[in-house]
C-alpha cells in the first residue's frame, strides 16, 4: 500500500503538468481557430456581392478548390496585417529615440496611415449596408407577395391535405429548393 502511495505521489504532478500542457495547447489552438475565423469573416466581407456569390458556387461545385483560394485571401490579409504591424512598430521604436521634429513627422505620417485605413474600412461598412438594405429591400418584396398570396396557398394546402397529401406546401419546397441555388 505504501508503494501505491509513492508510485501515485511520483504520478500525480506529472499528470497536472500533462494535463496543463494539454490545456495550454487547446487553448492555443482555439485562438488560432478564433483568429482564422475572423480572418475569413474579413475576407468575405471585403468581397463583392458577386465574387461572395461565386465564391459559395465553387463552394458547392470544387470544395477542395474553394477550401485552397479561401486559405490564400485568408493567409494574404493575415499577412497584410502583419506587415501593418511591423510598420507601426518600426515607427513606434523610431519615435521613442526621435527629437521633437521627427517626433512630430513619424506623428503626421502615422495619422495619414491611420486615417486613411480608418477610412477604408468605413467605405467598406457603406458597401456592405447598403447590400444588406437591397438583400432586405428584396426580401420584403418576397414577403409582400407572399402575404398578397396567402389565401391561395392556404387552399392550396388544405386541397392537398384532403388529397393525403400531408409534406410540406410546395411554397415551402420551392423556397428550400431556391436557398440552395442561391
Amino acid at each position: 500500500m505504501r508503494r501505491f502511495f509513492i508510485i501515485l505521489t511520483l504520478i500525480l504532478p506529472w499528470l497536472a503538468f500533462a494535463a496543463d500542457e494539454s490545456y495550454n495547447q487547446n487553448q492555443n489552438q482555439d485562438k488560432d481557430n478564433t483568429e482564422r475565423r475572423q480572418l475569413t469573416w474579413r475576407v468575405f466581407s471585403k468581397l463583392s456581392q458577386k465574387e461572395r456569390e461565386e465564391l459559395i458556387e465553387l463552394q458547392r461545385t470544387d470544395p477542395e478548390k474553394y477550401k485552397k483560394l479561401l486559405q490564400q485571401k485568408v493567409e494574404e490579409l493575415r499577412l497584410l496585417d502583419q506587415t501593418k504591424r511591423e510598420e507601426l512598430r518600426s515607427a513606434y521604436e523610431e519615435w521613442k529615440s526621435a527629437t521633437p521634429e521627427r517626433k512630430a513627422e513619424i506623428r503626421k505620417n502615422l495619422e495619414q496611415k491611420v486615417r486613411a485605413e480608418y477610412e477604408a474600412r468605413l467605405t467598406d461598412n457603406r458597401r456592405q449596408l447598403e447590400e444588406m438594405k437591397k438583400r432586405a429591400a428584396d426580401l420584403e418584396k418576397e414577403l409582400n407577395k407572399r402575404e398578397a398570396d396567402t389565401e391561395n396557398q392556404v387552399q392550396q394546402r388544405i386541397d392537398n391535405i384532403l388529397k393525403g397529401k400531408f409534406g410540406p406546401a410546395k411554397e415551402d419546397r420551392d423556397n428550400k429548393n431556391k436557398d440552395k441555388n442561391k
